[in-house]
Formats: structure tokens, sequence, C-alpha cells
């Protein structure tokens, strides 16, 4: 038995459909385990996402950051 939720359904496969961030969505799933306010756990569970998905916005973040800093260092 496939237990869906409500709000998202399923996809054909049967699994949960994708949840679509906003860019400033995924500013906040960012933050919050640097502010302390959330753990991975907790974040998973508020923003609907799966942890992989959390950890891909860190390394994206991460390698922005990365990005700009080096490119400012050639100014």
């Amino acid at each position: 038995m496939i237990m869906s939720d409500p709000i998202r359904g399923l996809d054909k496969a049967g699994r949960r459909s994708k949840r679509f961030l906003s860019p400033s969505e995924k500013y906040e799933i960012w933050l919050q385990p640097i502010r302390r306010e959330a753990t991975m756990a907790e974040a998973t569970a508020q923003w609907q996402v799966d942890r992989p998905t959390i950890m891909r916005i860190r390394t994206v973040a991460k390698e922005g950051a990365l990005a700009a800093l080096a490119s400012r260092a050639r100014v």
C-alpha cells in the first residue's frame, strides 16, 4: 500500500512527487543549520525534502561562495 502526501501526491512511478524550491527557500534551508535553528532531520521534515536535497543545496552554496571569493581575489 502506497501512502501519498495529499498536497504533493505521487509521480507515475509511485514516488513522492518533486518539490520545487525557490531560491529564497533554498537559502533558508541552507541558513537554518548554520544559525543552529534546525538540525538536518528537522529541516527535512519542515521543508518536506529529503536529505540529499539539503546536502545538494549546501554543496551548491559552498561552491558558489568559493567561486565568488576566488573571482574577487583576481580583481
